[in-house]
């Protein structure tokens, strides 16, 4: 079962995200602001020595706190390994560039398309669809 990190401050969007992640047979570890994605991650690499524990990461640009941007930028090393999917609202190619040049695998803009997430989730892990 993939583990995946969905990081989103919109109390109506990450839960409708975190229920169809769970529908497609992930786990999901949700968090609502920068703090607490820079939390799990870091607890998560304690824990998997210097490996983040999930297997991708989803998250919206703009957090409270520390935007998604941010922490790619400071873990960097840590997360080379895993695909990181970001959205955002305000997603203008500066944006995109910048965040793919940061290590994003992709970038959505909102309003998304949530079966154009899933599909883009199970390729990057390269899991046909349907066999999370």
């Amino acid at each position: 079962m993939p583990r995946l990190l969905l990081a989103e401050d919109d109390d109506g969007l990450r839960p409708l995200l975190a229920e169809r992640f769970r529908a497609e047979g992930f786990e999901v570890v949700e968090a609502e602001d920068g703090a607490a994605v820079v939390e799990y991650l870091a607890e998560s690499i304690v824990q998997n020595r210097r490996h983040p524990g999930f297997d991708l990461i989803v998250s919206d640009i703009r957090l409270p706190g520390l935007n998604a941007l941010d922490v790619l930028r400071g873990a960097r090393g840590a997360l080379e390994a895993t695909p990181v999917i970001l959205i955002t609202a305000f997603g203008d190619q500066r944006t995109h560039d910048r965040a793919l040049l940061l290590g994003a695998s992709v970038v959505f803009d909102k309003p998304l398309d949530v079966d154009d997430l899933v599909d883009a989730a199970y390729r990057l892990l390269t899991v046909p669809r349907g066999t999370a």
